[in-house]
């Protein structure tokens, strides 16, 4: 029997509200502590903009994940392209 394993494709955006919610951190408490506002929180959750690195930074640090993870450089290139609004590394 012939078993094969598949990877989730997980967008940014599935990343950022999967650190936050394993930070056990509130939209609000996390925008509160990195600085931003909670709508921006919500853009960046829903992929409709994508986050300057600085943001990504506090994002992983605040809530104990890597940042190698959080970002997977790959797909924030991929992202990019796809994202409404302005994004900017």
């Amino acid at each position: 029997m012939t078993s094969t394993t598949t990877d989730p494709e997980w967008t940014l955006a599935d990343r950022l509200r999967k650190a936050r919610e394993h930070a056990g951190l509130e939209q609000r408490e996390l925008a509160t502590e990195i600085g931003i506002g909670r709508s921006t929180i919500v853009s960046y959750e829903a992929g409709r903009t994508v986050p300057h690195r600085p943001v990504l930074v506090s994002w992983a640090l605040r809530c104990g994940v890597s940042y190698e993870w959080l970002c997977d450089e790959v797909n924030v290139v991929r992202l990019k392209g796809k994202a409404r609004g302005k994004a900017r590394p």
